[in-house]
């Protein structure tokens, strides 16, 4: 972006105000910067924490993964995704707030005994 500036008392005094407002906002701007950077950094952590319970959890299921061909995926499915939004450091973030589930009936005796 280029600068137009003119060589006269009227525009000095607009490019001082202006260079005094980017001044006094500076400090707000890096403060913001951090407190983002802060809350990218803890959410980074936490998601490599819920992957790895995640992988403990599938590594627990492995012996039964034969099991899993059997079984009727139409039982649940994904019905509605709540989001909501969070300011942080005045920036607008959404968050997942509710996941509903749509659980169809099932029939123990038409069912597999497993």
């Amino acid at each position: 972006m280029a600068i137009k500036f003119q060589y006269n008392k009227t525009s000095l005094q607009q490019i001082e105000k202006n260079l005094k407002m980017r001044q006094r906002t500076l400090p707000i701007i890096k403060s913001k910067e951090t407190a983002l950077r802060l809350e990218v950094k803890k959410c980074k952590e936490e998601a490599a924490a819920l992957e790895e319970k995640l992988q403990s959890q599938i590594g627990g299921y492995e012996s039964m993964y034969a099991l899993w061909g059997e079984f009727d995926t139409s039982l649940v499915a994904l019905k509605d995704v709540e989001m909501d939004v969070k300011k942080i450091a005045g920036v607008r973030v959404p968050i997942l707030t509710n996941i509903r589930l749509e659980v169809k009936p099932f029939g123990l005796f038409s069912s597999p005994k497993w």
